[in-house]
């Protein structure tokens, strides 16, 4: 829950509805008759009684976004865009970099469909490295580490921290399989 006076840093004073600022909210003063108050210890344990309505995390946020001023957009040069700024809308690269499908993640190229299990490894894929040599196929999984490319065959990485090593250094053990289809 959301008590108005700790959001709106009105906490302090205990006005009654005639010494409220004439910009305060109408919706607020409305809000706060649907609400009960709400009561705190203060650190000087003093038990206080606040004046203002204590509202559903919902309708607050739904309040402060019908009090908030919509602003209209404004077009900047890219080297004109400060701290604080949002974007109005998405910008979209021309073309992907890397131009390749990158794991995002050190771990284990995989086909996701096997699922946990041991699993040979056959080969390795390092970052820098472009059209990995390795096909993946079922039942098979090849190292990869961040930013490389991911192997044909291959459609998910699983990280390491899903994996434990197995007895044969060949192999390893997948603990966590990928969880969907274009993992990490």
């Amino acid at each position: 829950l959301l008590s108005l006076p700790d959001r709106c840093r009105l906490h302090s004073q205990h006005w009654s509805t005639a010494q409220r600022p004439a910009d305060f909210s109408s919706s607020i003063l409305t809000a706060q008759s649907r609400y009960p108050t709400v009561a705190a210890m203060t650190t000087d344990n003093v038990l206080r009684q606040s004046a203002y309505a204590m509202m559903d995390m919902n309708d607050a946020i739904s309040l402060v976004i019908a009090e908030s001023p919509v602003l209209e957009p404004v077009s900047l040069p890219l080297r004109a865009i400060t701290d604080g700024m949002i974007l109005a809308e998405d910008v979209f690269a021309p073309s992907s970099i890397p131009p390749f499908r990158a794991s995002i993640k050190d771990g284990y190229a995989v086909v996701q469909s096997d699922g946990p299990g041991e699993y040979p490894i056959i080969g390795e894929v390092t970052a820098g490295s472009y059209g990995a040599p390795l096909t993946v196929t079922p039942g098979t999984v090849a190292y990869i580490t961040t930013g490389a490319p991911v192997p044909e065959g291959a459609n998910a990485v699983v990280q390491v921290e899903n994996t434990r090593a197995a007895g044969d250094p060949g192999r390893v053990v997948i603990v966590k399989g990928a969880g969907r289809v274009g993992e990490d």
